[in-house]
């Protein structure tokens, strides 16, 4: 049998997901009805947990939540408003959005996966699709 190892920030629940996209549990709760929200990984008495990188491919192809702004922007540009983000409070990032054509939600999602250590160029590449 083979081993699987799980970085644990790429493990989520409603809450977590509501907590980085800056939504709601509610919000969530209505995401993860619909047929094409990625299934979990696993259900606990707790809850359905999922991969955020299933997440945050689902969102941004569905634009969700309504203030991210699908870029046409590329991954380098991307990856630059991440890093700049990830050095201002949460307070400017909508400025720093706006200076790049992209929503405040967006900024939102690639600092949270910039924090969780998630590969960045695997699931911008949706954007392309």
């Amino acid at each position: 049998m083979a081993t699987i190892r799980i970085q644990p920030t790429n493990l989520v629940g409603v809450t977590e997901i509501a907590v980085r996209c800056g939504v709601t549990a509610a919000a969530v709760s209505n995401w993860g009805e619909r047929h094409d929200f990625p299934a979990p990984i696993v259900t606990l008495a707790a809850g359905p947990i999922w991969s955020w990188t299933d997440v945050m491919a689902f969102l941004i192809l569905n634009k969700l939540p309504s203030d991210w702004a699908v870029p046409t922007r590329s991954p380098e540009v991307l990856a630059e408003v991440t890093e700049k983000a990830l050095t201002l409070p949460h307070t400017a990032w909508s400025e720093l959005g706006r200076s790049y054509g992209v929503g405040a939600g967006l900024v939102r999602i690639l600092v949270a996966a910039a924090r969780s250590g998630e590969p960045f160029g695997g699931w911008v590449e949706h954007l392309r699709a």
